[in-house]
């Protein structure tokens, strides 16, 4: 045999060694991240809807940028909502409902697939309460903290408080934000005077004042707000402080929330709110505070569900929906399902959830007029704020292979 033959045999000798040492290795199954955020169920000013979806467009590619790095699902989770509670169109945080002293006060929750949970209630003045309620998940045997107990935990965590008044944007003139030419009109208050006036007893007002008065207990709409133009003061009686009527017409949506599944199959869900308009002190929303309610995850899925708070703490439709998970339904099926069951059961169809299953995959249902979605998969961002409604674009700038599993990134 000559040298080279010798040469050869020798090679593919040791190839066929080295073969064998990944015999027995088994390689894990490719796991892309999805992360899904909404804005809020309820109703849209066609003024704000450009300047709100956008925002949930970028929290969105924001926290998928950095899962596809390998973050942890938690942290985009917190990422995602921390944009949002920056942003004043929201109910949350910066720009949230008033409550009936005229300040801003927020509730948050969030929780993973390993039934991790932290919420906080009832704060004022914390930039992000959802950094606060991951802070009680991690550094407290508690699930929950809420009011002066958790003011002082913010102050022991080292995180700044605002001064007060901070979180209450300055009212200023806006551009009109029409989308597609919308024929209908948004209600607008032409004078402020005019609404003192009614309240002071003038039946002779100038100019058309705007009302707002609740639906009937009986209505499936209850809970929620009608507004009437007049030209004499009607015999309502939940007609807002002049103080806060101008809030209210930008926020007639409930709180925000995220849900994600990151490289190593992990889920999580959070929400932040401001809760209702005109709320008493001390009231906080079960959405972000009670386990089950508003946000909810194991090891089948996670969702995050946005509405009328009281309907939700009565039904838990988080626990609910993953109930239905855990019992082999299809994701979407089981979403669309438990909406109709909570509408049908409570009368209310102010309602919105965005959901991930235990392999990623994403839904998003909603009975509510408005809710503002949008979900990143597989390096495409896709996006809507009404019923049958799916736009789509692609991704640029991602900077790593979707399916690059590295030890050294994860």
């Amino acid at each position: 045999m000559c040298d080279f033959c010798t040469w050869v045999n020798k090679i593919k000798a040791k190839v066929k060694t080295e073969q064998g040492a990944f015999d027995g290795l088994v390689i894990p199954p490719r796991k892309d991240p999805v992360i899904i955020v909404h804005g809020g169920a309820g109703r849209i000013p066609k003024k704000n809807r450009i300047a709100m979806l956008e925002d949930v467009k970028t929290a969105a590619i924001k926290a998928y940028t950095n899962l596809i790095r390998g973050s942890h699902v938690l942290d985009a989770v917190e990422e995602a909502i921390c944009h949002m509670e920056s942003q004043k169109y929201f109910n949350c945080a910066f720009g949230g409902s008033l409550d009936y002293t005229g300040d801003v006060v927020m509730d948050a929750g969030i929780t993973d697939s390993g039934f991790q949970f932290g919420s906080v209630g009832a704060v004022r003045d914390i930039e992000h309460p959802i950094s606060l309620a991951r802070l009680v998940m991690h550094n407290t045997d508690h699930i929950l903290l809420a009011e002066k107990g958790a003011q002082s935990f913010a102050v022991e965590s080292r995180m700044s408080i605002l001064s007060p008044g901070s979180l209450i944007p300055t009212p200023t003139p806006s551009p009109s934000l029409n989308w597609e030419n919308e024929e209908e009109e948004e209600p607008q208050i032409d004078s402020t005077t005019n609404i003192e006036a009614n309240l002071a007893g003038d039946k002779n007002p100038k100019y058309e004042t705007l009302v707002l008065k609740r639906f009937p207990q009986c209505s499936p709409y209850y809970g929620q707000m009608i507004e009437e133009k007049c030209e004499t003061q009607p015999n309502l009686v939940n007609i807002f402080e002049p103080t806060l009527l101008e809030y209210s017409l930008f926020n007639k949506v409930g709180g925000v929330g995220a849900v994600a599944y990151d490289r190593k199959g992990r889920l999580a869900a959070g929400t932040s709110t401001a809760g209702n308009q005109g709320k008493l002190n001390g009231y906080m929303s079960p959405a972000a505070t009670v386990p089950g309610c508003g946000i909810f995850a194991d090891q089948t899925g996670c969702v995050s569900i946005s509405g009328h708070d009281q309907t939700i703490y009565a039904y838990a439709p988080a626990r609910m929906f993953i109930k239905r998970l855990n019992a082999g339904e299809i994701i979407d099926e089981a979403l669309n399902m438990e909406l109709d069951e909570f509408q049908d059961s409570m009368c209310q169809s102010n309602i919105g959830a965005i959901a991930l299953n235990s392999d990623g995959k994403p839904a998003v249902s909603f009975r509510s007029q408005h809710f503002l979605w949008a979900y990143c998969e597989l390096g495409w961002l896709y996006y809507g704020w009404e019923k049958n409604q799916v736009f789509s674009e692609k991704i640029e700038g991602l900077d790593r292979p979707l399916d690059c599993m590295c030890e050294g990134v994860i």
